[in-house]
């Protein structure tokens, strides 16, 4: 039996403006009248359950954020795993010095502020991702690099906009470079995301189902990512968007169109069990 339902963000929940679809609200309210938790696994900030999230479905839910690396449940954090501020400082320095021209990285705190490198690529493409992120927070004036050397949070993830609207070979090339020492995922049109080794959606939604008691079987899981790939090889109730992309699509065991026909389906087999 079904008793929690995760939900990806971008790409699956959320439509490109991160807007949420009126269907997909109704479904969620038609789930938890069924008695089943819904809640959230994303590569998102914690920041973005309070401003875009939470306002909207107007309940209390889990939220795993930053692709695993912070479970927040009963409106606190219970894990958060934080990188070693030194070791990434020196990472993004590097990036600065050599990949600038390709890649735009960043990093946010628990209140949706945004740091970014003050030194700006010559190529405008860093404009895009100021106004991408502008849309969920606030654009710090602090310089990453100095943000990085006094964070005022944990470090629990770095995302990288790339030049590249795939972001596939600055991924390959962030792989060859810290692939050991980081988990690395392309999460989204443009995005490239880091976080601690080991540390992924599939492990933080286990370190869940112990703080809530459930097993395995009875979570169900949706996305549309390769960060969500771990979740799909790890619990057998999971649903791959039908736009996904085909190395994607084949870990997912279910494939919908919608947020809401997954829920239909599990209502459907929940009645008929």
């Amino acid at each position: 039996m079904i008793k929690l339902f995760l939900s990806d963000l971008d790409g699956t929940l959320l439509d490109k403006n991160m807007q949420f679809r009126d269907y997909d609200i109704e479904a969620i309210k038609q789930l938890k009248d069924a008695g089943i938790e819904f809640g959230i696994v994303t590569g998102r900030d914690l920041g973005v359950y309070y401003t875009h999230v939470k306002p909207v479905l107007k309940f209390d839910m889990d939220y795993i954020g930053n692709n695993g690396g912070t479970v927040f449940a009963d409106e606190k954090k219970i894990y958060e795993m934080n990188m070693n501020s030194q070791e990434i400082y020196e990472m993004m320095k590097h990036i600065q010095d050599v990949y600038l021209e390709d890649v735009y990285p960043f990093v946010a705190d628990d209140h949706c502020n945004f740091y970014f490198y003050n030194k700006r690529p010559k190529d405008l493409f860093w404009k895009d991702a100021i106004e991408f992120m502008g849309q969920v927070g606030t654009i710090s004036d602090i310089d990453l690099l100095d943000y990085l050397s006094e964070p005022k949070d944990g470090i629990v993830k770095i995302s990288f906009y790339t030049r590249e609207v795939d972001p596939s070979r600055m991924s390959k090339k962030l792989q060859e470079l810290y692939g050991d020492k980081f988990e690395i995922s392309m999460t989204h049109f443009h995005f490239v995301e880091l976080t601690t080794k080991g540390i992924h959606k599939g492990t933080a939604i286990h370190k869940l189902l112990e703080y809530r008691g459930l097993q395995p079987d009875e979570v169900a899981v949706i996305g549309d990512g390769e960060n969500d790939i771990p979740m799909f090889k790890m619990f057998e109730h999971s649903f791959v968007m039908d736009r996904a992309n085909d190395d994607v699509k084949q870990y997912g065991k279910y494939k919908v169109e919608r947020v809401k026909d997954a829920i239909l389906m599990i209502l459907e087999e929940e009645r008929n069990d």
